[in-house]
């Protein structure tokens, strides 16, 4: 009886054909987009031994994630590893959702960073920059009209905001996040660069 059960999806539903007929609502976006309705999925997880019943953890968990939680339980760690992007979640799992915990565990996830596009979380912000096919529609807007809404640069509160509605790149008043975001992406691309020679 001493086991851990996890079931977990790996990308938000793709409502498209009819047979694989999905949807994310009330997120945006589906499979293949940066939304939430492609990134945001449940998961569960089970041990008869080792975890309370009904606890909930809300906390920002990447997929690389379950590695460094694994080898956690199998008490190990990637400690030393300057290459891994994995960070033990196990004791957060265990105490559930905790006031003001969220981003105790991970503050970042680089969801995708290269040179024509980029999508990044930093604890309750979410940056899309150039991201291909990221349409936004403004909510209550007629057909004709929801093509006007759409942007190649989002901000997103998700804390406050987490049906992504108001676009913060938009507001003078966010300016510094936004900048932010732009030489955080600049950071990872100078960090990993090679260098090829012929």
């Amino acid at each position: 009886r001493d086991y851990v059960l996890v079931l977990h999806a790996d990308n938000g539903g793709s409502p498209c054909g009819s047979y694989c007929d999905s949807s994310n609502y009330p997120l945006r976006g589906m499979k293949f987009f940066d939304f939430e309705g492609g990134l945001k999925v449940p998961a569960l997880v089970y041990s008869p031994s080792r975890l309370g019943a009904g606890r909930t953890y809300s906390g920002l968990f990447h997929h690389v994630d379950w590695t460094a939680t694994f080898m956690a339980l199998a008490g190990n760690s990637l400690e030393g590893c300057d290459d891994c992007d994995s960070v033990s979640h196990w004791q957060a799992l265990v105490a559930g959702d905790v006031d003001g915990a969220k981003y105790d565990v991970r503050e970042h996830v680089a969801f995708s960073t290269h040179a024509t596009g980029s999508a990044l979380r930093i604890r309750n912000y979410k940056y899309l920059k150039n991201r291909s096919n990221q349409t936004w529609y403004a909510l209550g807007a007629e057909l004709s009209d929801c093509m006007t809404a759409s942007h190649d640069t989002f901000l997103f509160d998700l804390d406050a905001d987490p049906y992504e509605t108001t676009n913060l790149a938009l507001d003078a008043d966010y300016a510094a996040v936004v900048q932010s975001f732009d030489a955080e992406i600049q950071r990872i691309a100078a960090d990993e660069y090679v260098a090829r020679s012929l």
